[in-house]
């Protein structure tokens, strides 16, 4: 049975597949035959290459993101929750694709908007979320259907998708910040669960999430 960290490896490597694209490359070809700007992807390869550029700004354009929904692409995680609950929505936002042409035109697109993070999946975007309440998604027809999340919204209190923590300290704080946000509860045992088979040492941290549940 696949984990997350499964997932997340698989994943990973279409990532490095562009981080370490080189002309001589099959997939260079591929992706200019699937439509990828030749001039961007030149920009890219000459850049860092890295998840954004060194001069990204938090730009967050209406415009580039309902281009991304226009390509296929699906907003998923704490900027579709806003939308869902109707609240304002200041963080980055996530916008996921399954076609790897497009996640690569999008990541080329987005590579000087630092508030705008493009996302690759394989069966649904929010597959790797660690938390219920996060697992929220909306595309041009409307949000997409998830129990979990519409449970965790109605009832106040959220489970925690344990076999999909990669980063344990990273949960934790994720745990805090939608508790902030949202007033989300989480289940004591999965915050000692995560603490003591991670050996979290984080004291601070613990001490925040253990005070959500």
């Amino acid at each position: 049975m696949s984990t997350g960290l499964d997932k997340w490896a698989e994943i990973l490597g279409y990532v490095e597949a562009l981080q370490t694209l080189s002309k001589s490359d099959r997939l260079y070809y591929s992706l200019l035959e699937g439509g990828v700007d030749s001039r961007l992807l030149s920009v890219y390869m000459n850049g860092d290459r890295g998840r954004k550029s060194r001069t990204a700004a938090p730009v967050r354009s209406n415009v580039l993101v309902n281009k991304f929904l226009a390509m296929g692409g699906i907003v998923a995680g704490g900027a579709a929750l806003c939308r869902k609950l109707h609240l304002p929505s200041s963080g980055d936002i996530d916008v996921f694709f399954n076609s790897y042409v497009d996640w690569v035109t999008a990541t080329l697109l987005a590579y000087n908007d630092s508030a705008i993070d493009v996302c690759f999946y394989q069966e649904v975007p929010f597959e790797l979320f660690d938390l219920d309440i996060a697992c929220c998604a909306y595309d041009t027809c409307g949000f997409l259907e998830s129990p979990i999340c519409d449970k965790a919204a109605s009832t106040g209190v959220s489970g925690v998708r344990l076999g999909n923590i990669i980063h344990p300290v990273a949960t934790l704080r994720r745990m805090v910040k939608y508790g902030l946000n949202y007033k989300t509860r989480f289940n004591r045992d999965d915050v000692q669960h995560i603490c003591q088979t991670y050996r979290v040492t984080n004291n601070q941290l613990i001490d925040e999430a253990l005070s959500l549940c």
